[in-house]
């Protein structure tokens, strides 16, 4: 009790207080993260979280000037090792509905093939927001089954109408109940070895293009799998209405939409106890 009442007292001292956006053991060289001789000392990480500080294949090195996480693909990766049975992945930062971990659920808990994955697609128009563009995987289907995700990261709302651009100045439109994936995945643990099977040759393909922002996404192996006969993904549809934070004017509709499912009784009044 003594050490959570430290730790509790530990965060509220820090709260309020902006880490600094460097690595800080070049400030050090390291210093605190070294044993000392009896093997004493250094980071304590958790089981298999070592995984997030050696974040690439054997013969790679972080290039110099990067910053940004490896995308979507390498977080599911970081935890081959851990998850050993079916799983599912979501955006930390979206409101999917119940409908959608109901769809995952009766997925995931149905007896297939180890190659046989699912995603839950949106309709395009339940998942843009008034207050500027969002990035989404437009979809093409064909017998409920996915067949190839264009990752569009550019969409914006114009009135009615919903379009995507490439360099910001021309518009496409975009039909509004066309599929799109929400990164809401279900997926076998199987694809943690598809993830990292293909992760040092899309190394190889992109470092040397883009080495300080380049991203692998989830899509860029689905897309793969399915492509090379490896893979299946079912899409499983779904009419409920996203919300997001992507940006801090979306607040008071994100607050407003959960307020109301709790008034029509979607959610209990009081979520947890």
């Amino acid at each position: 009790m003594e050490c959570l009442e430290a730790v509790r007292a530990a965060r509220e001292l820090l709260e309020d207080i902006t880490p600094l956006n460097q690595d800080c053991g070049r400030f050090c060289g390291g210093a605190c993260c070294q044993c000392d001789e009896d093997g004493q000392g250094g980071m304590l990480l958790f089981p298999e979280e070592e995984a997030l500080y050696s974040p690439l294949p054997e013969g790679f090195s972080i290039p110099e000037g990067r910053k940004k996480p490896w995308g979507t693909g390498h977080a599911v990766l970081c935890c081959r090792g851990v998850v050993d049975g079916p799983f599912a992945v979501i955006n930390a930062d979206d409101f999917y509905g119940a409908g959608a971990y109901k769809a995952m659920y009766d997925f995931l808990s149905g007896s297939r093939k180890q190659s046989e994955y699912a995603m839950v697609g949106y309709r395009l128009r339940n998942t843009v927001t008034e207050n500027g563009s969002v990035a989404r995987g437009v979809c093409d289907i064909e017998n409920g089954y996915l067949v190839d995700i264009t990752e569009r990261t550019h969409i914006e709302k114009h009135g009615e109408v919903i379009a995507f651009t490439e360099d910001g100045e021309s518009y496409t439109p975009l039909p509004a109940d066309v599929p799109v994936s929400m990164n809401s995945w279900a997926f076998s643990n199987s694809m943690l070895d598809e993830l990292y099977k293909r992760f040092p040759a899309w190394l190889d393909a992109n470092l040397p293009v883009n080495p300080t922002k380049c991203e692998y996404f989830l899509p860029f192996v689905t897309n793969a799998m399915i492509k090379d006969g490896e893979g299946t993904v079912a899409v499983l549809p779904c009419h409920e209405q996203w919300y997001g934070m992507t940006y801090k004017e979306d607040f008071p509709t994100v607050v407003n939409a959960i307020k109301a499912l709790r008034e029509d009784g979607v959610y209990p009044e009081k979520l947890l106890d």
